[in-house]
C-alpha cells in the first residue's frame, strides 16, 4: 500500500487496532498511546469494526501489479 507521508494510520494499523480494542479487550487510551494515534480514531475504527478481509482493489486501473492479476 502507497501511504502519503502524512498518514498516520495504514491498513495493518487498522486492522491492529481493532483486534487490540475488540478481541483483545484492551482500552482505547493504551491502544491510541501504542499506536501514536487519536482516541477518536481508535473509537471509530472500533466502532466500525474496520478490518482486511480482502484486498479489492490494486491502486487504480492505471497500474496492475502481476501478482494482483494473477490473484485475480
Amino acid at each position: 500500500m502507497n501511504a502519503h507521508k502524512n498518514a498516520r494510520t495504514t491498513l495493518h494499523i487498522r486492522a491492529l487496532m481493532v483486534r487490540r480494542v475488540n478481541e483483545e479487550g484492551r482500552s482505547v487510551k493504551s491502544v491510541a498511546a501504542e499506536l501514536g494515534v487519536s482516541e477518536r480514531a481508535v473509537r471509530w475504527f472500533s466502532k466500525h469494526g474496520i478490518g482486511i478481509k480482502r484486498v479489492m482493489t490494486n491502486n487504480g486501473s492505471c497500474y496492475k501489479a502481476a501478482t494482483f492479476a494473477e490473484a485475480c
